[in-house]
């Protein structure tokens, strides 16, 4: 683990701790660019953190939290209750499926049962229902997309919408969700070396994009129109559409069993 992702992991862990206790967190987990093996030396490190509510909150109360801190250099955490967090699971949000595979976290080690499940379920968790799954990532690409017309020099959303293509082959090959998160140094896009254009893409760097695609403004300009076609009608192709249904009843099982130890901490004190 860089000494970036662990020292931003330890601001976040002392933070929460203080403001929520540290039995109200479940984890705190990298999302972005390091997970995808894409990161420049400028990307930020911004983490995602499982809150744990009491009983009495879960039982008689809707509310829950969802809310975004940031630090001194505008890096963010966002907090999500087990509850919200495991909503956006069943979504088959990539920004926060991809926390169940990343190596840089931390757990709170009285939540090891818990953990442990989350772990060992994790490839079931993310392909629990594939159509959402596409349909999610191609909204997201689409909307990228429609950013570029107003901003067609904007390298990063091009990094972007590459990078779901390239998922998303993954993804249609039954890959496992974690391979389909990482990019190879073998892997190409339209045969080019994907991780290289694709950090390129993220540090803007036209001269390093000049070598690798000559002529590369046509080459992205004209890519958008196949990209375009592609995201819009993959969702309506037709396809094995599957849903697991065992899989709400096992993420309601795991938010009953961490509230319960929970409660039984808080008992203890």
């Amino acid at each position: 683990m860089s000494t970036q992702i662990e020292t931003a992991l330890s601001y976040w862990h002392d933070r929460l701790s203080k403001e929520y206790g540290e039995n109200r967190i479940l984890n705190i987990t990298l999302y972005g660019s390091q997970n995808y093996n894409i990161d420049t030396p400028n990307s930020d490190v911004d983490v995602k953190a499982i809150f744990i509510p009491t009983l009495k909150e879960a039982v008689l109360t809707n509310k829950r939290l969802s809310s975004t801190l940031y630090n001194e250099k505008n890096e963010h955490c966002e907090i999500k209750d087990i509850r919200e967090m495991f909503e956006m699971y069943k979504k088959q949000n990539i920004n926060f499926l991809e926390t169940l595979f990343t190596s840089y976290r931390w757990e709170n080690p009285n939540y090891s049962k818990i953990h442990t499940i989350l772990r060992d379920n994790a490839e079931k968790i993310s392909h629990y229902n594939n159509y959402a799954c596409i349909n999610s990532l191609c909204g997201q690409a689409k909307n990228a997309i429609m950013r570029i017309s107003d901003y067609p020099n904007d390298n990063k959303k091009f990094a972007k919408i590459y990078y779901f293509y390239l998922f998303l082959n993954k993804y249609l090959k039954n890959n496992s969700y974690k391979d389909c998160l990482y990019v190879k140094d073998s892997e190409k896009i339209f045969n080019i070396p994907a991780r290289e254009m694709l950090v390129a893409l993220k540090q803007e760097k036209d001269t390093v994009l000049a070598t690798l695609i000559p002529e590369y403004y046509n080459f992205f300009n004209s890519s958008l129109t196949f990209l375009k076609e592609f995201f819009t009608f993959l969702p309506k192709c037709p396809y094995n559409w599957t849903i697991d249904d065992t899989i709400p009843n096992l993420l309601n099982n795991i938010i009953f069993d961490t509230i319960q130890i929970y409660e039984q901490i808080e008992g203890d004190n």
